[in-house]
């Protein structure tokens, strides 16, 4: 199945979350409501000024089947850096 337009807006809205808790490569984000969940798994992510990441459809949960003809890159934003991120740095 394509990802559509709302698909993506969908995990870029979801992303902004995820990336406060933070991801690492391999994880796998649930994104959706009841009659509609996705997942994805994070292939690479940067969180860096330029807040984003690569992601993959899949099957489930596990990340079983990734649909590799289907990648997509993300971002979540782009912002100054502030003390927090800068202390993350460190």
């Amino acid at each position: 199945m394509a990802l559509t337009a709302k698909d993506v807006q969908d995990l870029q809205n979801e992303l902004k979350e995820e990336l406060k808790n933070g991801l690492e490569n391999g994880d796998v984000l649930t994104v959706g409501s009841k009659n509609n969940i996705r997942h994805y798994k994070v292939l690479h992510h940067t969180d860096d000024v330029t807040q984003g990441l690569g992601v993959v459809p899949v099957e489930n949960a596990k990340g079983d089947n990734p649909q590799y003809d289907q990648v997509t890159i993300v971002i979540a934003g782009t912002q100054p850096p502030t003390e927090d991120f800068l202390d993350r740095k460190k």
